[in-house]
């Protein structure tokens, strides 16, 4: 299978989270970043869920015991390093607040500004044919699922058009 639809530039970002992700802050980003001529590397991808957050969704408060005192620990860019010490990690961050919403968005929007976001994000030879791993939850799961499709209907799309010509 090849993976050059999941190609694109990166950017690092570990800012501060708010309640509501900023409009800028929507797309992807990379928490981890690793250099696109990588030979062993491995993207994740991480998609929250309905009104979460593209930070918040993955960090749990954790108490020191030594202090004693709660600190939060974000385990895409705390822990999963460790763990998979080759992964470029990232997060998609969409508007996915429900309540008092401005967003006319819907998944399949959501869907193509995330296979926008990996095409950018793995343009070099070797990212694109990186394996990739998604961490979805909730509705992220439905914004993936959405965008496997829509990127299997172009892939299907392709292949008709160039089996046509005489």
């Amino acid at each position: 299978m090849s993976w050059d639809i999941f190609s694109t530039g990166s950017s690092r970002s570990r800012e501060k989270s708010s309640k509501t992700p900023k409009t800028a802050d929507f797309g992807l980003h990379t928490l981890v970043p690793k250099s696109d001529q990588a030979p062993e590397c491995v993207d994740i991808v991480a998609i929250h869920g309905l009104n979460g957050h593209y930070l918040k969704t993955w960090t749990d408060k954790t108490t020191n015991e030594r202090t004693n005192k709660k600190t939060d620990v974000n385990w895409l860019d705390s822990i999963l390093p460790g763990i998979v010490p080759v992964a470029r990690v990232m997060y998609f961050s969409y508007n996915s607040m429900l309540q008092f919403s401005k967003s006319t968005a819907d998944v399949t929007t959501f869907a193509q500004q995330l296979l926008e976001g990996l095409a950018a994000a793995r343009e070099s030879n070797f990212e694109s044919q990186r394996p990739i791993i998604f961490i979805c939850h909730s509705l992220g799961g439905l914004v993936l699922k959405k965008a496997y499709g829509v990127y299997l209907r172009g892939v299907f799309s392709r292949t008709v058009a160039s089996t046509d010509r005489p």
